[in-house]
C-alpha cells in the first residue's frame, strides 16, 4: 500500500481541483481545517477521498438559503435559527460568509 501523507495546502489543492464540487478556496479551507483537527491524534488517520467529502458535505452561500433546504426542521410557526439545525448537524461558517453543512 501506498501511503501518501497531505498537508493543509495539499488538502485545500485537491478540494480545489475537484471540479463536481465547485468548493470555493474558503470553504476547501474550512473542511481542511476540520479534518485536520480530527486527524489530530497521532494514531488517527483518515484516507483522503475527495468523492466522499463532497457527497457528506454541501455548501450554502447564505444562511437564508441555509434555512430554506432545511425548512423541515422546523415548526410551523416556529422562526429559523442555526442553532436548531446545529443541534442536528455539523454547520461551519466560512471566512467568505458561506455555510458548509454536513448531511444527514
Amino acid at each position: 500500500m501506498i501511503v501518501d501523507t497531505l498537508n493543509m495546502t495539499d488538502v485545500i489543492d485537491r478540494l480545489m481541483q475537484d471540479k463536481y464540487a465547485g468548493w470555493t478556496y474558503e470553504q476547501a479551507e474550512a473542511l481542511a481545517d476540520y479534518y485536520e483537527q480530527q486527524c489530530g491524534g497521532e494514531n488517527y488517520h483518515w484516507e483522503f477521498n475527495k468523492v466522499e467529502v463532497r457527497s457528506e458535505w454541501s455548501a450554502y452561500k447564505t444562511k437564508q438559503h441555509l434555512f430554506d433546504r432545511y425548512r423541515f426542521l422546523f415548526h410551523e410557526d416556529e422562526v429559523a435559527n442555526m442553532e436548531t439545525i446545529e443541534n442536528e448537524t455539523l454547520v461551519i461558517k466560512c471566512k467568505d460568509n458561506t455555510y458548509l453543512v454536513r448531511e444527514f
